[in-house]
């Protein structure tokens, strides 16, 4: 099975984000910045996290996601320090 590439990432401050209230502080982590991925057919957030060179679990975090599950077309904030 071929893995889809990765779209160029795209810079989307912390501010302007879709969770509204939502601070690096509350979710103890250090990022300030996050960059917009949309799943492609074929991703994994271990591909993701290492095309951007960040921990799956970073990933999970930004997202809030409970789960390895990904759906195609679903928007992810990639963080980035």
């Amino acid at each position: 099975m071929k893995l889809a590439s990765l779209p160029p990432p795209t810079a989307v401050p912390a501010a302007s984000s879709s969770r509204k209230g939502a601070s690096s502080a509350e979710s103890g982590s250090s990022f300030t910045e996050y960059e917009e991925y949309e799943v492609v057919q074929g991703a994994t957030l271990s591909a993701i996290a290492a095309a951007y060179k960040v921990s799956v679990s970073d990933i999970k975090k930004a997202n809030n996601l409970k789960s390895d599950v990904l759906h195609i077309g679903q928007k992810l904030r990639i963080p980035v320090k």
